[in-house]
């Protein structure tokens, strides 16, 4: 496939996605007192945001269960 960048240098030929609405919105219009540096998933396609790097590594045990 053309678009196999592990095979084929540089960009693919054309897009490879497409941001959704939202997301236009949030990067349009962002929350001025949001001051998250990390993020992590958790499962159902929500998200888990911190300010420092401890702050994250808490989430990620908790989420992974240890």
């Amino acid at each position: 496939s053309p678009y196999n960048t592990y095979r084929n240098a540089g960009l693919p030929p054309g897009p490879i996605c497409n941001p959704s609405y939202e997301s236009v919105l949030g990067v349009l219009n962002p929350q001025p007192d949001f001051e998250a540096l990390y993020f992590v998933a958790e499962s159902g396609g929500r998200h888990v945001f911190s300010k420092t790097f401890d702050e994250h590594r808490r989430h990620i045990k908790r989420i992974r269960g240890r």
